[in-house]
């Protein structure tokens, strides 16, 4: 269910046109949200990364899934929120309860994430300290989402970034981890992971989080996630054996009721 707590305010924001469009060839093959393949250069270090402004009607409001976790969501449009909601309904309610715990703020839409040379136009960011463009709101109590990042997955009916973002807060006290999963595994997806292979941070929790993020879509009722996954599996995050080494962490096990338990069991082929 979502509920709006304001009016609808129109603002310009800048939309990124998602990683690996920032080289022109293939940035001027991209249609972006205006319905053209115009975009404008943002100069960040030594690289230059591809926007669109768009006037947006943004509103803040809440989102009730799982019978009443309720989660905060700051400067959205109604199709941002649907989207959110479609993809808050396929994580565990224990997972989205220690979500709230930790980040009570909730979900806070924004241009960027990140700060500095780290800045960009897309993905989201698990923010430890305060944004100074965003007054009203202390970043460090939510999690940062973008709107390149909810443009580039509207076709596909839900958002990895969110998912992404909400299994970096399941790390914060070991929830998911990388104890069980084999060493081979571990390490490759560190190895990956440090090298930027599955964020601009380069982060060694950026292949956990992703390994998160395909195991959700694993186990989901709705189809797009599940297809989300199947298409995937040759990627490491995605494969078997990462799958096995998460559903042997807290999150898929001890947290979980046995009816949300079997959604993340090892299906025959």
């Amino acid at each position: 269910m979502i509920e709006y707590t304001t009016e609808p305010v129109e603002i310009d924001v800048r939309v990124g046109a998602g990683y690996g469009h920032e080289r022109a060839a293939l940035r001027d093959l991209l249609v972006g949200p205006d319905g053209t393949s115009s975009w404008e250069s943002v100069r960040i270090g030594r690289r230059d990364f591809p926007v669109q402004r768009m006037p947006y009607m943004l509103q803040d409001g809440i989102i009730t899934v799982h019978e009443g976790i309720r989660i905060n969501v700051y400067r959205g449009t109604t199709q941002h929120f649907r989207l959110l909601e479609a993809t808050l309904e396929e994580l565990p309610p224990s997972h989205l309860e220690l979500f709230v715990q930790r980040k009570p703020l909730g979900i806070i839409l924004n241009d960027y994430a990140g700060l500095s040379n780290s800045m960009r136009f897309t993905g989201g960011v698990n923010p430890s300290r305060d944004y100074a463009d965003t007054a009203a709101l202390d970043d460090s109590r939510g999690i940062i989402i973008t709107y390149g990042a909810l443009w580039s997955f509207y076709d596909n009916g839900f958002s990895p970034t969110l998912i992404h973002e909400i299994g970096h807060v399941m790390t914060h006290q070991g929830e998911i981890n990388y104890r069980r999963f084999e060493t081979s595994v571990r390490d490759r997806l560190i190895s990956e992971s440090t090298s930027g292979g599955h964020s601009r941070s380069g982060g060694q929790d950026e292949g956990l989080c992703d390994v998160y993020m395909y195991m959700i879509c694993y186990g989901a009722v709705n189809p797009n996630l599940v297809n989300y996954w199947s298409s995937k599996t040759t990627e490491l995050a995605a494969s078997a054996e990462a799958l096995e080494g998460i559903r042997n962490t807290p999150a898929f096990s001890r947290m979980l009721t046995a009816g949300w338990r079997t959604r993340y069991q090892t299906r025959r082929r």
